[in-house]
């Protein structure tokens, strides 16, 4: 048997024989009686090294190994009957044995992150190999992700962004000493993305549209990018009105800020913000001599028009003629929305045409006409 299996063997019957004997309260005398006892077992294995109570008779020839032992036995021992105190006495001598008789050799234990960069909602594989029980942990010495003997491997899947240090530890085993390592886990911060939702994407003047946006973070609203003109949200599905001040074609805007796990984003939708629609309506239909044409301009809500410009041709033919006669009258609305044009006309009974004509506004109102057939009697 070589040096070193015979170093083991006495470790083992070391051990069981201290462990046998101190499982009570010893008293100085069973101190005395153990160190007989290791003397005779250690003697049994090597015939040239002895464990005694005087140092200056110790003999050893086999190995710098056993005399460090038996001085350190024989040590603890002593100072254990010295104390009274068998409790830590035991602790420390079964605490260090394995490394005074055959001293452990320092290891190291393997780390791997597979990958080392990842996003947030992302995963890596931990794995980890060494001496022992080997864990790998978010603490040092924490078996969060994976445990397992001479090996080790789990999936992690971090809870938020930034970097997370990883950790791997082998607790060793009669041989190596256990060891830990660690590395850095990068963990980036997710894209999001941003939305918004219109009520109608076709609007007039006036009317408002209802907007509802998500996204993440502190969400801005407005008419350019970035800006918030239109408003400011904090929650993902809220909305807000929006009513357009001009005409036309518009782009509304959606920017996020993010948040400790996701990156901003932004989007953008378009808004068709129409004229009114216009008509004439309520137009007369038979005028005598002295009264009046009237006619109603409103919009396509039915609210009248005020201070509208409109064009208004009569035509007819006289009683009694051949030549058709023109007339055109430049006519304004008064409050509610009406025009009239007066008739004073020597036709005779006939029937007069009109035509109304509104060219509507540059920022607000269509253009419309109407044509009217009304009898004219004078």
């Amino acid at each position: 048997m070589s040096l070193e299996n015979q170093l083991h063997t006495l470790r083992d019957l070391l051990k069981t024989k201290i462990e046998s004997k101190f499982k009570t309260t010893t008293t100085s005398t069973d101190i005395l009686n153990l160190i007989e006892e290791l003397n005779s077992l250690i003697y049994s294995k090597f015939s040239n090294a002895h464990i005694i109570t005087k140092p200056a008779i110790i003999q050893l020839t086999i190995s710098e190994k056993i005399y460090t032992a038996a001085k350190y036995l024989e040590t603890v021992l002593l100072e254990a009957n010295v104390n009274c105190n068998m409790k830590n006495g035991f602790t420390t001598l079964i605490g260090k044995i394995d490394d005074i008789i055959i001293p452990k050799k320092n290891s190291t234990v393997s780390l791997n992150l597979n990958p080392s960069t990842i996003t947030y909602e992302g995963s890596t594989t931990a794995s980890a190999s060494g001496y022992g029980t080997i864990k790998i942990g978010t603490t040092n010495g924490g078996s969060q992700i994976a445990t397992g003997n001479g090996s080790a491997s789990g999936t992690y899947t971090p809870p938020s962004a930034g970097n997370k240090t990883i950790y791997a530890t082998s607790s060793g085993n009669s041989t190596y000493n256990g060891a830990s390592n660690s590395k850095t886990l990068t963990v980036n911060k997710a894209n999001s993305s941003t939305s918004i939702g219109l009520s109608s994407t076709s609007i007039n003047i006036g009317d408002s549209v209802t907007i509802t946006v998500y996204g993440t973070g502190t969400l801005k609203i407005g008419t350019s990018s970035g800006a918030s003109d239109i408003g400011t949200l904090t929650s993902s599905g809220a909305t807000l009105k929006y009513t357009p001040t001009t005409i036309g074609t518009k782009t509304i805007y959606i920017t996020s800020t993010g948040d400790s796990n996701y990156n901003g984003a932004s989007n953008s939708r378009t808004l068709t913000v129409n004229k009114i629609s216009t008509k004439f309506t309520n137009a007369s239909t038979s005028v005598s001599k002295g009264g009046s044409f009237t006619v109603y301009l409103k919009d396509t809500n039915n609210n009248t028009l005020s201070g509208q410009h409109v064009s208004i041709t009569a035509k007819g033919t006289p009683q009694g003629s051949t030549t058709e006669y023109t007339k055109t009258y430049d006519v304004t609305s008064d409050t509610n929305g009406k025009l009239s044009v007066d008739l004073n006309l020597s036709w005779g009974n006939t029937t007069i045409n009109f035509s109304c004509s509104y060219s509507g506004t540059d920022t607000k109102y269509k253009s419309c006409t109407g044509t009217y057939n009304i009898t004219y009697t004078s």
